[in-house]
């Protein structure tokens, strides 16, 4: 390590360890991929951290000769990246994902059958301030998404989750009354009553809408990918309600026109 003008190094405890255990040592050195807590933004695909994020959807181990070549990530010293020393002297590394990306998250809804996307934008008349808002229908009724992906706060309205943080997003989905019910423990109804039971702000962590809880909205504000099988299952449930709306409006048209 270069400490002003002197270049230092010195024997670390990993190195007494592996002179005592032989084989039996192993060096497993983290990795990390996105982090809005310390604003690092999604590494490169070209990064070792990059290929690491497209191999594994968890975090989890590979093993370091399995990384292939890859280029350093930039440095800033809020994270020491990757790089092909370090590779070379591990067994393994410890990827951690940290949060989902948001187009990730809207191509896993967008796969579901049926579904539309509206993506906020001064072309379809949309408020600046949504430009880039991802909404979610099935069908051609566009006056209740089922799902949808923010990115801004709306002043004096939607400002508890504080997604002015830098890259910060929210997953909000209609959970339908009884399944808020069964996961927050009380209705859409008596939503005030609790509200101060919750950090809205609070990061990969399912909760109340803070606006539309009364309506059955849930929501998570960067969902780490450990959520992603309760943000499947959440999805179905929405998906259902928003398919089973717009099949009843179907038969209510056809009716109408018989």
């Amino acid at each position: 390590m270069t400490m002003g003008t002197t270049e230092v190094s010195w024997v670390g405890a990993g190195a007494i360890v592996a002179s005592l255990l032989g084989d039996r040592y192993a060096v497993i050195v983290g990795s990390l991929g996105a982090s809005p807590t310390l604003g690092i933004g999604a590494p490169a695909a070209s990064t070792y951290e990059g290929v690491l994020q497209q191999k594994l959807g968890l975090p989890g181990y590979v093993r370091a000769s399995d990384i292939g070549p890859a280029r350093r990530r930039e440095h800033d010293y809020r994270y020491f990246p990757l790089d092909q020393v370090t590779v070379d002297h591990a067994d393994a590394v410890l990827h951690i994902p940290t949060g989902v990306d948001a187009a990730v998250l809207a191509a896993r809804i967008l796969a579901l059958p049926g579904v539309e996307q509206v993506l906020a934008s001064k072309e379809n008349g949309s408020p600046e301030a949504a430009w880039g808002d991802r909404f979610f229908y099935v069908g051609p009724d566009r006056r209740q998404p089922f799902a949808t992906i923010v990115e801004h706060d709306v002043p004096g309205f939607d400002e508890a989750s504080e997604l002015d943080r830098p890259g910060v997003f929210r997953l909000n989905l209609d959970l339908g009354r009884a399944e808020f019910e069964r996961v927050f423990g009380f209705p859409p109804k008596a939503f005030e009553e609790h509200r101060g039971d919750f950090d809205f702000a609070r990061l990969d962590t399912l909760l109340p809408h803070p606006s539309y809880a009364r309506y059955a909205f849930g929501s998570i504000v960067m969902p780490g990918p450990q959520m992603l099988p309760e943000i499947d299952r959440l999805l179905a449930i929405a998906h259902a309600r928003a398919t089973e709306r717009h099949e009843r409006a179907a038969r209510r048209t056809t009716d109408q026109r018989e």
